[in-house]
Formats: structure tokens, sequence, C-alpha cells
């Protein structure tokens, strides 16, 4: 099986990816499931790579449930 993905290094970039993994969410062709499960695991560590989640501090979240 062979198939295309996008690359992500900027911000046209992953819009492209997000467009794509859109386009793909109904479709039941193996070979796009394939490809939405390939493009949606690049586009899960850019986004982790770009804004990694941070813990947050006790006072804070003693702050958002006040």
């Amino acid at each position: 099986m062979e198939t295309n993905v996008t690359i992500i290094e900027n911000e046209g970039d992953l819009l492209a990816a997000e467009e794509l993994v859109s386009s793909l969410m109904d479709s039941d062709n193996p070979v796009d499931r394939a490809r939405l499960r390939a493009q949606a695991g690049i586009l899960q560590a850019y986004e982790a790579q770009k804004w990694p989640v941070r813990e947050a501090s006790v006072a804070e979240i003693i702050q958002y449930i006040m």
C-alpha cells in the first residue's frame, strides 16, 4: 500500500493536515483509513511538540475550582 501524508513544518502545513484529516474521517476505504491514522499521528506529534501540556500547580487547581 502506498499513500501520501502531509509533513507539518509550519502553519500552512498544519492547516493542510487538519483539512486532510477532516476529509478522511467519513471514508470506509481501508487505504483512506490507514492514511487517516498516519496523518493523525503526525498531527498529534506536531501539536504535542508545538504546544506541550504543562501540569497545573495546586494553587491553580484550587483557584479554578473556586
